[in-house]
């Protein structure tokens, strides 16, 4: 069995997507991962909401020890990095990094999801995506993302949510 690992390191939060080609009898412990499914037909787990308590490189080995236990250091075909901290831990981890955009558009396309607008909130950032799926795939037709104010923002959100103890 080969997994493939794709981690989201934001400014505020960690998230990861497991991907494996062939995962008979593989189990990741209760609350850790979700279970979904792949448009290609491969099997997908996706991890929980994590911050990252501003400490990207250790939310993010934590995270890798964690899929490391369960698929092992062999089953490991292929990790990739996205998101405002993908840079700094890429050099620690001797990892590849992508382009949020590109990694959101990517990955609608392989999970068979058919959209033609994106809308994401992360915590720096909002983007906007504009797809154009006439070649089979995705590619992006028209992309922004929002100015210096954090007002609508994933941390905004995160930080009023905690004053109103929803977090």
């Amino acid at each position: 069995m080969k997994c493939y690992i794709g981690i989201d390191i934001g400014a505020i939060s960690i998230t990861a997507a497991v991907m494996a080609d062939d995962a008979d009898g593989l189990v990741f412990p209760d609350g850790q991962f979700t279970s979904a499914r792949g448009g290609n037909g491969a099997d997908l787990w996706l991890s929980e909401y994590r911050r990252t308590r501003v400490r990207p490189i250790e939310a993010a080995t934590e995270i890798l020890e964690r899929i490391i236990a369960v698929v092992g250091s062999d089953g490991v075909a292929g990790l990739c990095l996205t998101g405002s901290a993908a840079r700094l831990v890429a050099e620690k981890l001797a990892a590849e990094t992508v382009n949020e955009f590109k990694a959101i558009s990517l990955g609608l396309s392989e999970m068979g999801v058919q959209a033609r607008t994106v809308f994401e909130m992360g915590g720096q950032t909002s983007k906007y995506l504009l797809l154009d799926s006439s070649d089979g795939g995705y590619s992006i037709a028209d992309y922004a993302t929002n100015g210096d104010c954090a007002a609508g923002t994933g941390a905004f959100i995160d930080q009023q949510a905690g004053r109103l103890q929803f977090a």
